[in-house]
């Protein structure tokens, strides 16, 4: 006896792909290239196996073999012969030069950033670059017909002029301008000083801090991107260098690590550094408190110079991989050394 057909929840379950009858299939897409002005005809091979499958058919345009899909035919509406070149919407997929130079052309000029031939204008295939005159700059721009039609990237580098609207570089001065509006729309106010260079959205730069009066390093990155404060004496929220600090000393028995950094002294619902690393196998074995961020960084970078001096500072992979996503790789060392070098106990003494 036949099996069962399949079930689901109690009723038969129907098969993907049955229903139409291979035939139906076959004249379906005869049909709709027909409408396309795109015509097939069968051959003593047209066979329909499924969605995905080739079939073959002669083209009626260049009487070639093509080997459309029904998937690509009526549900995506490609056409159905590579050679002639018949694609969604009746384009053609290999356009000769002078129409995909004239393509690039009206493309960049309905985007409003014009382009002109030269005299090496010349279509080689849509990830070649071409070579155009830009209006705007008055230079040679050499975009691909991919990049433009695909709105990808606008025709001329120099420009700067990405189709996805962003605005080109900010010069130097606009950064620095946009850095002091963004503090004080927080308020947190910053002056330039006559060492105030910018240089890269990663790089700091200096200004005056007029809560505090002294001066601050903030990137344009943190202070415009990220949206942190400018100055670290004056921080309500990260490492704030005039408050209470703590000088810990953690040590990671099973990986033979030390970590030696700074943390200002949790309050109530405060962030607490040392927690975090405390979930990745570390503990605190010693601390000391200092008065300021300053006394404690002070004492941090004597011992960590020392150590460093000794050669018992861990390979960055090594320190990277014990920190997590958490910063401070560059103040893990390791334990037996960190213990010899200093006498690191329950009562350490950290100025020694």
């Amino acid at each position: 006896p036949a099996p069962a057909p399949p079930t689901s929840g109690g009723r038969p379950k129907r098969r993907r792909g049955r229903g139409l009858d291979p035939e139906e299939r076959i004249q379906t897409m005869i049909d709709v290239c027909a409408e396309r002005d795109q015509p097939i005809i069968r051959t003593p091979n047209t066979k329909y196996v499924n969605r995905q499958t080739t079939a073959e058919f002669e083209c009626g345009r260049c009487h070639n073999l093509c080997y459309p899909r029904y998937a690509t035919v009526v549900g995506m509406g490609c056409g159905p012969c590579w050679p002639c070149g018949a694609a969604v919407g009746g384009r053609k997929l290999s356009l000769d030069s002078e129409e995909a130079i004239q393509e690039v052309i009206d493309v960049c000029a309905r985007r409003g950033h014009p382009i002109a031939r030269t005299p090496n204008t010349e279509y080689a295939g849509n990830q070649t670059p071409i070579e155009f005159l830009c209006l705007r700059c008055n230079e040679p721009c050499s975009p691909t017909r991919n990049n433009v039609i695909d709105g990808k990237q606008g025709p001329c580098k120099p420009c700067g002029d990405a189709t996805s609207g962003l605005k080109r570089r900010l010069d130097a001065d606009e950064v620095i301008q946009k850095m002091v509006d963004a503090c004080a729309s927080r308020g947190q106010l910053i002056r330039p000083n006559a060492n105030t260079r910018y240089e890269g959205a990663h790089t700091p730069v200096e200004f005056d801090c007029l809560g505090c009066g002294n001066p601050c390093n903030p990137s344009y990155s943190n202070v415009v991107s990220v949206g942190a404060g400018p100055c670290r004496t004056c921080a309500k929220s990260g490492m704030n260098m005039e408050a209470p600090t703590k000088l810990y000393f953690l040590e990671h028995t099973e990986k033979g690590l030390a970590k030696i950094g700074i943390t200002n002294v949790s309050t109530s619902g405060a962030y607490d550094r040392v927690a975090d690393f405390t979930r990745l196998g570390w503990w605190e074995r010693s601390a000391k408190r200092c008065d300021t961020g300053r006394e404690a960084e002070a004492v941090e970078q004597l011992i960590h110079r020392k150590l460093e001096a000794m050669g018992h500072q861990v390979d960055e992979a090594t320190a990277r991989e014990a920190c997590g996503r958490h910063r401070g790789h560059t103040e893990v060392f390791w334990l037996g050394g960190a213990l010899e070098a200093f006498g690191l106990g329950d009562n350490l003494d950290w100025a020694a």
